[in-house]
């Protein structure tokens, strides 16, 4: 694996956050995602599971384009649509 991707099994997923305008959400799983995003002035962490693996963050990006930027060098592969959930993961 490369150092920026991590296990398929941890969830990484954004969307955008309703009611402000470029804001968007990213929600994780993954250790090495949080202590990345944790490490980035852009991020602030909004809200984590005390019980749980479980963390979400507030990014403020002009564009969607751009977040799917950030969201590819934070995991290294591409953000795909779900319609079911309508998160980008």
């Amino acid at each position: 694996m490369k150092n920026n991707q991590f296990d398929n099994r941890d969830l990484v997923a954004f969307q955008e956050e309703p009611n402000i305008n470029q804001t968007w959400r990213f929600q994780t799983t993954s250790s090495k995602i949080k202590r990345q995003m944790m490490g980035r002035n852009s991020f602030s962490l909004t809200a984590y599971a005390i019980n749980a693996k479980f963390w979400i963050f507030r990014v403020g990006l002009p564009s969607k384009q751009a977040v799917k930027s950030r969201f590819k060098s934070l995991t290294g592969r591409e953000a795909k649509w779900s319609e079911e959930k309508e998160l980008f993961y």
